[in-house]
């Protein structure tokens, strides 16, 4: 692996109180973390989002050893190391300013998921594609025009199988908060029946719903930009589907050979 990326971002009940300085005055301190354990000359990258419902920052780093060798491996670890030397150590870090950053429950616990960072960035992807494909279709005598015909439709087919691949994915995302509301249930059940336990068991509902709002707004930013991406896919008229599925046939079928 020639370079790892990480999505560096917080709670919305942490970030989106604080002013434009103060997230840049986070992003700052998380970013030194990085620095300090990976060396901030193998810092390839280090991208701030801060005008989105959660800000985040995407850091990309070169995984070299203290002898220069490459090994994402070693400097990434095993589910062990990844848990005690990074996760708890940005804790640590950071809740020494922040001290309302609470650590999160180890995921080999809890068996939650997380919205992966490749699922962000395909919907980077789309959004990018989104102003080109538009601009395609206000103008559909391109499709007429000398060359533009298969550069247009290429452009159309790519956009619509990856739109339609993303859409799948965010479906799938939505069942996820299903289960945490269920598993809030199962909480809120057993602090009825067990009252010697109401504190913690409170406390861990709580979590888990703050969990599922975190959750919910990530997904609905997401299932927004489906929205979008359908609402434009209606726009193409029906024998520019029709040949766009019909390259696509002929692209899968020569995959298949």
């Amino acid at each position: 692996m020639l370079l790892v990326e990480t999505l560096i971002t917080g709670s919305p009940y942490l970030l989106q109180p604080m002013s434009h300085d103060e997230m840049l005055a986070y992003m700052k301190r998380a970013y030194d973390f990085m620095a300090e354990r990976v060396g901030e000359q193998n810092i390839v990258s280090a991208v701030i989002h801060l005008d989105e419902k959660t800000p985040h920052m995407h850091l990309c780093f070169v995984p070299l050893s203290e002898d220069n060798r490459l090994t994402a491996k070693e400097i990434i670890g095993n589910q062990a190391r990844l848990s005690e030397f990074w996760q708890d150590g940005f804790y640590e870090h950071m809740h020494e300013k922040y001290e309302v950053i609470e650590r999160g429950e180890s995921a080999k616990i809890t068996h939650r998921k997380h919205i992966p960072v490749w699922l962000y960035k395909k919907a980077e992807h789309l959004d990018k594609m989104y102003s080109e494909v538009e601009a395609i279709l206000s103008n559909i005598g391109m499709f007429n025009a000398k060359g533009k015909s298969e550069e247009a439709l290429t452009v159309l087919r790519e956009w619509a199988k990856e739109g339609e691949y993303f859409s799948s994915k965010v479906k799938e995302t939505t069942k996820h908060i299903e289960g945490l509301e269920q598993e809030v249930k199962t909480l809120s059940a057993k602090v009825d029946r067990e009252s010697s336990k109401v504190f913690d068991l409170t406390l861990e509902n709580k979590r888990a719903n703050r969990e599922i709002e975190e959750y919910k707004t990530d997904v609905y930013l997401l299932e927004r930009q489906v929205e979008r991406y359908k609402k434009l896919v209606e726009k193409i008229p029906p024998e520019i589907m029709a040949q766009i599925k019909g390259s696509r046939k002929r692209d899968d079928d020569f995959g298949d050979r």
